[in-house]
């Protein structure tokens, strides 16, 4: 991921937050949700989601979200 953070999907069920958030796949049935600071060369994980659960959830949960 740090070689190329804004390679993987953006994250549709938020597209319209502030942030420009992507998911990693990790196993199975978890996402790695995460956004990229350009100016501070930083990748920020926001959660790591359990993809079996309704994706409206996520949505729902974007007020924890930064």
């Amino acid at each position: 991921m740090s070689s190329h953070p804004e390679s993987f999907t953006k994250e549709p069920i938020l597209y319209d937050m502030n942030k420009e958030y992507r998911g990693a796949i990790l196993m199975k049935n978890f996402k790695l949700v995460h956004y990229y600071e350009k100016m501070e060369d930083t990748v920020y994980i926001v959660t790591i989601w359990d993809m079996r659960m309704n994706p409206t959830k996520l949505k729902k949960s974007r007020k924890r979200l930064l």
